[in-house]
């Protein structure tokens, strides 16, 4: 049985629904749903529709709201649907960059012990790009120092995917690796009938007809009568199943018809019309799938090409930026700093000198007048004659002895 891409989208409905089990069950007599189950009730039915928007706008509450409450478990446990959802379109560079945030953040928050999702989140990755063998190695990486007991969910959803990279070309260690799985996990019917239908595929690759016929038994029965906790993702493809082990060949082309997945109803096709014998409507449908998937790797191409593009862009803009800031830098780095310090220090210096050479001036000519001794006062040389009853005067006495001019009384 040629198993399509609708595998990773079994396990990532799986991996939505264990989100649920870390919080408490709902009861049965509740009339309202909670907030939180509001939430995950639109991520699972804007995950289905395909709507990217939708998607992307139910994934941000959810985890936003996972992040308020510090419910760290169920925020990256979210964040890889994030990474499947990519994965399951193809966009498989969005996926990888998705991955490195979620790990950086894991560190960030000092939260490693959930770093197994991002390993799990390669493995997905590499399963989609059809290359099991590297998803099983990371798979079996997040298994390593997970305990069952204290993290149920988590072995749960590591060993699931584990069986879903073996059942590529192992079929037979695939369904070994789903009796791995913890006990108390399929005690819950959404979980057992998904697991179910998962050992019907397998089974059919194996051609196990009484396997396929038990296991088909108990999920047939959950779906008749537990309708509401039925697991439905892998309807279509357990009937397609179930017809060929009847040999009713049109009736399983006809549940063929009614699968949404073109890739995947092509390839359940091409494994019934070989069951036919119908070589020529087998290989007719060989190359329609094979144009299929030429198709997905020209979308996912050119989708990888323009998230390239827009970082580009975005490398270019932080470096123009950078640019920008180098070249103010430069211009004030241009101007003559030292000289112009220089200069206004120079210039402090001398008024400083200035202003102190006056005052110094100014303090010794002060100083040396004080010093100087007193002179004897001078008569003026207009000073009248002077009268003395002892002797007459002339006017000649008070005049310079080098006078030329003599004048007489």
């Amino acid at each position: 049985m040629v198993l399509g891409s609708k595998k990773i989208v079994f396990t990532a409905v799986l991996l939505a629904m264990s989100i649920a089990l870390a919080a408490q069950q709902t009861p049965a007599d509740k009339q309202q749903p909670s907030e939180q189950e509001q939430m995950i009730q639109r991520l699972y039915e804007a995950q289905a529709s395909g709507n990217d928007s939708a998607f992307y706008a139910a994934h941000q509450a959810f985890m936003s709201y996972q992040e308020q409450r510090q419910d760290w478990a169920t925020y990256y446990r979210s964040w890889m649907n994030r990474v499947i959802y990519e994965v399951n379109n193809k966009r498989f560079h969005r996926a990888y960059a998705e991955i490195h945030r979620l790990a950086d953040d894991a560190k960030a928050r000092h939260q490693e012990q959930y770093l197994y999702l991002a390993n799990m989140s390669l493995g997905f990755l590499f399963n989609g790009r059809n290359q099991p063998e590297l998803g099983e190695k990371y798979f079996w990486r997040a298994l390593r120092g997970l305990d069952a007991k204290k993290d149920p969910v988590a072995v749960f959803n590591a060993y699931l995917s584990l069986a879903q990279s073996l059942s590529f070309k192992q079929p037979a260690e695939a369904m070994a690796c789903l009796d791995s799985l913890p006990k108390q996990m399929l005690q819950n019917p959404m979980y057992e009938s998904g697991v179910l239908g998962y050992r019907c595929i397998i089974a059919n690759k194996l051609d196990d007809r009484d396997a396929f016929y038990r296991y088909f038994a108990s999920y047939d029965s959950i779906r008749q009568h537990q309708p509401a906790q039925f697991n439905a993702a892998n309807l279509e493809q357990v009937m397609v199943c179930h017809h060929l082990m009847q040999k009713d060949y049109q009736g399983a082309l006809a549940w063929c018809d009614s699968i949404e997945v073109p890739l995947t109803a092509t390839e359940l096709r091409i494994n019934v019309y070989e069951k036919m014998g119908n070589w020529q409507q087998a290989f007719r449908a060989t190359e329609f799938r094979d144009s299929l998937m030429l198709v997905d790797e020209r979308a996912s191409l050119e989708q990888r090409i323009i998230d390239m593009s827009h970082d580009i862009d975005m490398y270019q803009a932080e470096q123009e930026k950078a640019e920008s800031r180098v070249r103010s830098c430069s211009s004030l780095a241009s101007w003559p700093w030292p000289s112009l310090a220089c200069s206004w220090v120079c210039s402090s210096i001398a008024v400083r000198r200035t202003a102190g050479s006056r005052s110094s001036s100014c303090s010794c000519r002060r100083l040396a007048a004080a010093r100087r001794p007193a002179r004897p006062s001078v008569e003026p040389l207009w000073a009248p004659c002077r009268r003395n009853s002892s002797r007459p005067s002339t006017c000649c006495e008070a005049m310079p002895a080098s006078s030329t001019t003599r004048t007489s009384c």
